[in-house]
This record gives structure tokens, C-alpha cells and sequence, in this order.
């Protein structure tokens, strides 16, 4: 729309200059050309000076540090643009403290745009992490059956978790625990998830312990297994369960087990612990324990405590047990007690005497096996005791004394008596006690 017709002279120089609005961006035309608004121009001929304005489009940035929005927020204005407040954004793990940047160095949770600003602007979003962000610390502990790697919930039980929290992205070193039986891994350090993500998984492996077998006298072998098997057969997983067994030698019987883990069974299961273990196998020799049965025979005397009886039995020192012989020893050169003698056992029995041969029998009616007390015999004579101890009860033999009885015929005194002289002849007869 023309606002004005003004009539110069040909060769006149005229200024143009166009002041727009604010927020407008003016043009200025001369004769349909462009020109510089504040530049002159001559007239040469009739021209018209024309003035256009248009709108200008300012630019929003943002830098939303690692935020993001729900709903976004415009990226260009102009002054016609109706007032509007930023959208505030979110970071997980953070707390907004508001925009800088084009509002000033003070962070702002509200920042409006009115309607008839100009410029670009520029807004930062500024955060603080928060310090309650939850993490986790899981502890497993290596299965029995279970391998070393990998680590998984096949080869480990989850026994713990430990609810912690921290300050978001802020980097952590979790402690591990002391179990029992267990080796702690490394430490890690790790950085807590905003999102409470972070799980830190520690892995305890489980300690084998050496177990160490001895063979006591009398033991054959020893021998130990477990569960699990292992690169070293002496070595086993803490609460593994360990059965040990021994077999003993000839001529021995079984005692126990002595040491970390004793044991009165041979066969022996057990759990290992947190320690190295030493077992012995042990056994006790074989051996003949033999009493002295009187018979119906007394001692004739007692010597203080050391000799008495029982009645039946004779008693060393109140026992019974008179010899003891071990497997594959003998009696001695001394053999076995001399009955007859006074000074220690002196058995009697009216109208006996011991056997002067073999002083005893392993029957009462000595129809058994004789034995002398002279003879070294070895414990096997006795009885087999490879296998088992024995107790032999030797029985004292007794012999019955005999009466001589000589006759002398005298047929006239005998005639005199009424004997009937026929029936006897000069000679002598020999009668048994109590015959």
C-alpha cells in the first residue's frame, strides 16, 4: 500500500531506511531492486520505494544431560507465539534442579517464555544423583557336586543378598563375607545403576582339606572316598562326606580309630571340616588268656595277695588269668606253672596227686589235650587265634594214689581164724584211694 507519492528533481539523492518492529526482519525495494535499508540512491527517473516486514523464527536449544522427555519441548518461536513454560525432564537415578542457560546461572524449574520475546535461546538441564539408588550384592557358595567355573546357579547356591544403596553412577567396592569352609573372591568395584539395576555377584569357592591315614600294628591297609571326585585322592571338599575303612592283619582284631576323627566302627562316614585330618587304624593282637581250674583240688597255701582261689579258679593277684600269650608268641622256656611247687601254686587233693606227665587237660575228666609244664608251647597249641583271642581253661589232672597191700599166707594162724587159707596166696595187690 503506497503511503506516500513525493515529487524531486531528476538527479536528487534520496535516503531510504526502514526501522522494523521488534521481532520483524524489514525489507526495503527501490524501483522493484533491493536495497540496503540507510543507503541513498539518485532519482533518474519516477521509482518507487517499497517496505516489507516479516516475522522472525528465534531457535530453542537444549541440552538435556543425559535426561529425556516425555513430552517435548518446542525448538522455535517467534513473537506471536503464545507464553509457554518448559517441559521439565527426567533422568533415572537423578533429581532435576532445574534449567540454565538463556534464563541465567541459577538453575530454574520454571522457565517461561512470554509471548513477544526475540532471540535464540539456549537451555541446559542441570541434575543431582540421587543417594538412596538401590543396588544389589548376591553371595553363592560353591555346591558339592558343583564345578569351580562356571559360575552359575547350577554350580552355587545363593545363600545372601545384601540390599544396599548408593549414589547413582557413583563407583562402589562391596565387601565380601567370611563362611566357614569357604574361600572369598576379589572385591569388586562397580558403578550404581540409576535404574537400581546394579547386581554384584560374589562367588565363594568351597576348600578342600587333606586327610591323611595311618596304619596302626596289625593293620593291613587303609583307604578313604568321598562324594566328589577330586585331582588329589587325600583331599576332600569342606562338608564332603569321607568314609575311611581298614582291614586288619592275621592274628589281630579290630580296636578304633584314633585322632582328628575317632571312631570305635571300622568302617567309618564322616563330614569334613575346616581342618586337615590324621586317623590311625588301630588293633589289638590276638591273644590266649589261660586259667587254672583246680579241679575239686586247693591250694594247700596261700601266698599273701598274690596266690589265692576263688573255689574253683586258681586267682593271680584276684584274677584269673593266670598266663597270656600273644598270636605267634609262646609261653616261654619257663612253660607253664608247676602245680607241685610250694612256693607258689601248691595244689592238693585228698587221695590225689597231680600227674607227674601232664599236670593239666582241657577236660575236667581229662579226656582233652594234656599239656606238661615244662614245654614251650606257642599260642597256637593252644587254640587258632588268627582270627579272634581265646580263653583256654586248663583243668589241674588228677591221679588217685595207690595202696600197696602185701599178704603172707600164714595157713595155720588163718585156719585158727576161720579163713578159708585157699582163697589167698603169698603176693601184694595194689588199691586205688577210696577203693
Amino acid at each position: 500500500t503506497a503511503i506516500s507519492t513525493t515529487q524531486v528533481l531528476k538527479g536528487t539523492t534520496i535516503y531510504a531506511a526502514v526501522t522494523p518492529a521488534s521481532g520483524y526482519q524489514a525489507s526495503i525495494t527501490v524501483g522493484g531492486a533491493s536495497h540496503t535499508s540507510g543507503n541513498t540512491f539518485t532519482i533518474t527517473a519516477a521509482k518507487e520505494v517499497k517496505s516489507t516486514a516479516a516475522v522472525i523464527n528465534y531457535g530453542i536449544t537444549y541440552n538435556l544431560n543425559g535426561g529425556s522427555e516425555s513430552t517435548a519441548n518446542p525448538v522455535t518461536y517467534n513473537v506471536t507465539t503464545a507464553t509457554f513454560t518448559l517441559n521439565n525432564p527426567t533422568k533415572t537415578g537423578y533429581e532435576f534442579l532445574g534449567w540454565t542457560g538463556s534464563n541465567g546461572t541459577t538453575p530454574q524449574t520454571t522457565v517461561t517464555i512470554t509471548k513477544g520475546s526475540t532471540g535464540n535461546k539456549t537451555y541446559t538441564a542441570n541434575w543431582t544423583a540421587i543417594t538412596n539408588t538401590p543396588y544389589k550384592v548376591q553371595h553363592w557358595q560353591q555346591k558339592l557336586g558343583g564345578s569351580v567355573t562356571p559360575e552359575n546357579d547350577s554350580n552355587y547356591t545363593l545363600v545372601d543378598t545384601d540390599n544396599l544403596q548408593g549414589t547413582t553412577d557413583a563407583s562402589v567396592t562391596p565387601a565380601v563375607k567370611n563362611y566357614t569352609g569357604f574361600t572369598a573372591p576379589s572385591t569388586q568395584t562397580v558403578t550404581i545403576n540409576g535404574d537400581g539395576t546394579t547386581i554384584v555377584n560374589y562367588y565363594y569357592t568351597r576348600n578342600r582339606y587333606i586327610l591323611t591315614l595311618i596304619k596302626g600294628n596289625g593293620i593291613s591297609t587303609v583307604s578313604s572316598s568321598g562324594t566328589v571326585s577330586g585331582a588329589n585322592s587325600n583331599q576332600y571338599l569342606y562338608e564332603e562326606p569321607v568314609t575311611i575303612t581298614a582291614t586288619v592283619g592275621t592274628g589281630y582284631t579290630w580296636n578304633k580309630w584314633t585322632g582328628s576323627k575317632p571312631s570305635d566302627s571300622q568302617t567309618y562316614t564322616f563330614n569334613m571340616g575346616t581342618y586337615a585330618i590324621a586317623n590311625t587304624a588301630t588293633a589289638t593282637i590276638n591273644k590266649v588268656t589261660i586259667q587254672y581250674h583246680m579241679n575239686g583240688g586247693s591250694l594247700a597255701t596261700a601266698h599273701g595277695e598274690t596266690i589265692s582261689d576263688d573255689g574253683t579258679y586258681v586267682l593271680v593277684n584276684s584274677s584269673r588269668t593266670i598266663h597270656t600269650i600273644n598270636y605267634g608268641a609262646s609261653i616261654g622256656t619257663n612253660g607253664l606253672s608247676d602245680l607241685n611247687n610250694p612256693s607258689y601254686i601248691n595244689l592238693v587233693k585228698e587221695g590225689y596227686h597231680l600227674d607227674p606227665t601232664n599236670q593239666f587237660n582241657t577236660s575236667a575228666d581229662g579226656s582233652g589235650t594234656s599239656y606238661n609244664h615244662t614245654t614251650n608251647y606257642s599260642a597256637g597249641q593252644f587254640a587258632n587265634v588268627s582270627s579272634a583271642s581265646r580263653t583256654i581253661v586248663l583243668y589241674a589232672k588228677w591221679v588217685p594214689n595207690e595202696a600197696t597191700i602185701t599178704i603172707k599166707n600164714n595157713n595155720e594162724a588163718m585156719l585158727n581164724s576161720g579163713i578159708n587159707v585157699a582163697l589167698y596166696q603169698n603176693g601184694t595187690v595194689k588199691y586205688a584211694y577210696n577203693t
